[in-house]
């Protein structure tokens, strides 16, 4: 018997948690539809080669843009939109990363809940769970395996076996370095805090680790001018940009990164389940003032549930706490 899949992926981290559920759901046969906009495609682009190389025929690209969309955008939606109706009639399950999303709310609508599976969509894992109840929820393919299914819904939860399979294989022919790596947070860009006060967060961070070399990988959404403050005022200091999520980077290097850090980033929870060697923390900021602080409460109380080290770097002496 055929068990067929459908994915819509937006979002890097989407296709790798694809690339997972296609053997986690014991898929017979899949398409994947990647849709593209001016914030990711290069990504995008790269992760869909390194993955699935043997499997182009299955990959298929559109483009909407996100905003100040034209005429050619909206008739690309209206024709995902009238294909989405036979949707449920051709596939078994239809994988999307943010139900909440414009796009795909419609899809989302049309197809009906019992079909659609959520896949990862970083720290919005928690926010989207959180909303969840026995009278209302949608199926899920998530790494968040503490969380427990409501009534009626069904979690599978993504432990990244087949990335698992490969870094066993590779890591014979590598070893441990001592770089320090830093995911970069759009937390200025998004206003949650000031660049002057990010900036001066690296700083603390910095001052702990001034004896190792920081690689930090910016998020793809964060301003040029914070990146060039950061770089000229630090020396243990080294922004490298790459075009694919950290979780394939470490994949390919021939080293291993002593630590990987980052605010409240999903990808913490990822590193650590596929490269337990590698030790992750969270860096705790003030952002008692931030409209976002109850949503800001969930993502570290959940880090703090993945048994997450946290440094607090708003306390004088930095205590660390877990």
């Amino acid at each position: 018997m055929k068990n067929k899949g459908l994915f819509i992926v937006e979002a890097p981290f989407q296709l790798v948690s694809a690339y997972e559920a296609i053997k986690a759901y014991k898929l017979t046969d899949y398409q994947i539809h990647i849709r593209l906009s001016q914030n990711n495609n290069m990504q995008l682009k790269n992760v869909a080669k390194i993955l699935f190389e043997k499997d182009e025929k299955k990959i298929s690209y559109f483009y909407i843009e996100n905003k100040n969309r034209q005429w050619k955008d909206y008739l690309t939606a209206i024709r995902y939109y009238l294909y989405s109706f036979f949707y449920r009639f051709f596939y078994h399950y239809i994988f999307i990363g943010n139900y909440e999303s414009r796009f795909l709310y419609p899809i989302v609508k049309m197809v009906g809940k019992n079909k659609i599976v959520l896949l990862d969509d970083g720290i919005k894992g928690f926010l989207i769970y959180n909303n969840f109840s026995d009278n209302f929820s949608y199926n899920m393919f998530t790494m968040l395996n503490t969380l427990k299914p409501f009534h009626n819904q069904i979690i599978l939860y993504n432990q990244f076996n087949r990335l698992k399979s490969f870094h066993k294989k590779n890591l014979l022919s590598k070893y441990q370095n001592d770089n320090i790596i830093f995911l970069g947070s759009k937390l200025s860009e998004a206003s949650i805090i000031s660049s002057d006060y990010y900036i001066k967060m690296m700083g603390k961070v910095l001052s702990i680790y001034q004896n190792f070399n920081i690689i930090y990988i910016p998020h793809r959404g964060e301003n040029i001018q914070k990146l060039d403050n950061l770089q000229k005022d630090f020396n243990n200091f080294t922004i490298k940009e790459i075009d694919f999520p950290v979780e394939l980077y470490i994949l390919m290097e021939n080293s291993i990164p002593k630590e990987v850090l980052s605010f409240y980033s999903a990808a913490l929870l990822s590193v650590k389940s596929i490269y337990p060697e590698i030790i992750v923390k969270a860096i705790l900021f003030d952002y008692s003032l931030s409209k976002f602080k109850n949503s800001i409460d969930l993502a570290y109380q959940n880090l703090k549930n993945y048994n997450i080290e946290i440094i607090d770097i708003k306390s004088k002496n930095m205590r660390k706490y877990l």
